[in-house]
């Protein structure tokens, strides 16, 4: 596992999901739609929640309670009486991508070798390196639909930022 590659994609995938999420409001987070969807405050949601057992996964204590993101759990009926506020969510996104960072950035290759928790692929043979992979494909493919549901919101596009404003 290459680690400076998957923090340089995880850094990538929080950019994009910035500015996917730039001018989306509150209200607007929460509208579903009529395609069955899911809402960009779930997905969001659901994020901050994969990124805070990502942080744990790597021995890491979350900046964020994984007991205030139930709301966000996967495979259950969306409730939007539990759900945050987006600006709530963007925050969390922020701490969380720091603390994975850090913990990515002291992960070992013997580390990365170490049999994981769990797999969601149900891999007998998970490390917690290939885990991390997993988790950032799952994120990238929400990152993309919340560039989707941003089109849905009657929002313009955005075009991904140049290659050289990815670095900042």
């Amino acid at each position: 596992m290459n680690v400076e590659a998957v923090r340089h994609q995880l850094h990538i995938a929080n950019k994009i999901l910035g500015v996917n999420l730039d001018g989306i409001s509150h209200e607007e987070s929460m509208q579903l739609q009529p395609s069955g969807a899911s809402c960009v405050n779930w997905i969001v949601g659901h994020v901050v929640r994969a990124r805070t057992e990502a942080v744990e996964c790597l021995g890491h204590e979350s900046p964020v309670s994984r007991a205030t993101l139930d709301a966000y759990r996967p495979a259950q009926p969306w409730n939007p009486d539990g759900a945050l506020s987006l600006d709530t969510l963007i925050a969390h996104l922020d701490s969380l991508r720091d603390a994975l960072d850090a913990g990515l950035a002291g992960l070992t290759p013997e580390g990365a070798a170490t049999k994981a928790p769990f797999s969601p692929t149900n891999n007998p043979d998970e490390t917690l390196g290939s885990l991390m992979a997993v988790f950032l494909f799952h994120e990238s493919y929400h990152v993309g639909q919340v560039g989707v549901l941003r089109r849905l919101l009657g929002k313009a596009g955005v075009l991904a930022a140049p290659a050289s404003s990815l670095d900042d």
